[in-house]
């Protein structure tokens, strides 16, 4: 029986056909190693540049904002249009603050300026405004931080809802009856700031409010009592309270007062309930200092009393008066601590009692031609 002959030519031909086939798909492979190689290395580079500006970023914010809060009775309107896609968030916890930008970069910790603001702000327009707060004499200023696109609602009457119409002319801040007056389709998030406490006494529905936002997007603030406020989010249909007791307002002055603004650009209870705590470290710190500075000008009456003492300056200092101004001091600095230790909520009743008092004879040592304590 004859078998085909094969020839040598067709076996080799095949041969190099095969080679030629497995050569291409080793050069796919390798080019696709390459591509893969190049892609990876592109990516990571991406992701780093993002990260090292969005840490360019918040250290360029953090000097911005440090400047703010030291300039007394500033605002400014910040040009942030270059970072107008990343999300700034603040935070507060234990007394240190964090500025960052969402998802990229480093945070800046702080633990002695306070900044109230908003959880997050996004926006190609930052607006800050500092309010000097005293308590009774100048602790610090407190810095508020908001943006264009975040729109604040005022409901209600009366002469504080006339003086933050007023102070905010420069903001977006829009004073209305009812929430139904609200288009909430242009902001990025909204603030409902309800200072005769409609909804603390559940008659301010939020109707179609923010129907077009999330819930976190869209806060309010009720003021329960001149100085009590409780903060609201919006949870669906309705107003969801953030904490079930009202917050103490540290408020001093009659108008222009700076806690009642800190706590309207506060994004949270949290964030100003933080960011007080830092208030109130310094104002142990500034109390100290007129501590001693009370004690030099009771050293400097009892040096007078072999000449020409003046007795009523003397007595309102550390003589006969009921409360002198060193025993109010000294009362003072104790009720500090107390707060510090257990907690901003819980005393601040006696602070404002303590302040009062050194507020009064400071007024008497005044009227009297006396040296005042500030």
């Amino acid at each position: 029986m004859a078998f085909p002959q094969i020839s040598q030519k067709n076996c080799w031909s095949k041969k190099a056909q095969i080679e030629v086939t497995f050569n291409w798909i080793y050069v796919l492979i390798a080019g696709a190693v390459i591509l893969l190689f190049f892609a990876l290395i592109i990516v990571q580079q991406k992701s780093q540049s993002e990260e090292n500006l969005a840490s360019d970023v918040i250290r360029i914010m953090s000097s911005i904002l440090s400047g703010a809060g030291i300039s007394e009775n500033t605002k400014n309107t910040i040009d942030t249009s270059g970072i107008a896609d990343y999300t700034l968030y603040f935070s507060c916890d234990e007394g240190v603050g964090e500025v960052g930008v969402a998802g990229k970069g480093s945070p800046v910790q702080n633990a002695i300026d306070p900044i109230f603001a908003p959880a997050e702000i996004k926006t190609a327009k930052l607006i800050t405004w500092s309010l000097p707060f005293k308590f009774p004499y100048k602790v610090m200023d407190l810095l508020m931080v908001t943006s264009l696109n975040t729109e604040y609602v005022v409901v209600g009457d009366g002469s504080f809802a006339d003086e933050f119409v007023e102070n905010t002319k420069n903001f977006t801040v829009k004073r209305v009856n009812n929430l139904d007056e609200v288009n909430s389709g242009v902001f990025y998030q909204i603030r409902v700031v309800d200072v005769d406490g409609k909804i603390y006494r559940g008659q301010l529905s939020l109707s179609g409010l923010g129907s077009s936002l999330a819930d976190d997007k869209v806060t309010a603030i009720s003021f329960v009592s001149p100085q009590q406020v409780i903060y609201y989010q919006k949870n669906g249909n309705q107003w969801e309270a953030l904490h079930s007791t009202p917050i103490q307002l540290l408020s001093f002055s009659a108008e222009n007062d700076p806690a009642k603004y800190a706590a309207i650009f506060a994004g949270n209870d949290q964030l100003y309930e933080c960011n007080m705590g830092k208030v109130m470290k310094r104002l142990e710190f500034v109390s100290s200092i007129y501590s001693g500075k009370s004690a030099e000008m009771e050293e400097y009456h009892n040096l007078l009393q072999n000449k020409v003492r003046n007795s009523v300056c003397a007595d309102q200092i550390s003589g006969s008066v009921r409360v002198p101004l060193n025993q109010a001091l000294t009362t003072h600095t104790t009720n500090i601590h107390r707060c510090l230790s257990l907690g901003y909520n819980t005393c601040v009743s006696s602070i404002l009692d303590s302040a009062t008092a050194i507020a009064n004879l400071n007024n008497n040592l005044e009227s009297n031609n006396c040296i005042t304590l500030y």
